[in-house]
């Protein structure tokens, strides 16, 4: 995260370390609302951010459909 820890980025976003805690662990989805924290403080745009969390939700949907069948 170029540089920074959680408590620095979420001191930057505004947002509390747990919350940016639980979203790297993947134990949070990332909203849009923090996707546009994110574009402000790392510079990468909330779209990404937004594809990112979209793909790895549907990747986590994958492997619970596939070890029930």
């Amino acid at each position: 995260m170029r540089g920074l820890s959680q408590r620095q980025l979420a001191a930057r976003m505004g947002r509390p370390q747990q919350v940016i805690n639980e979203i790297i662990r993947g134990k949070k989805a990332l909203t849009p609302e923090t996707a546009l924290g994110l574009e402000r403080v790392l510079g990468v745009s909330a779209g990404t951010w937004v594809r990112l969390e979209g793909d790895y939700r549907l990747k986590l949907a994958r492997r619970k459909l596939a070890a029930v069948s």
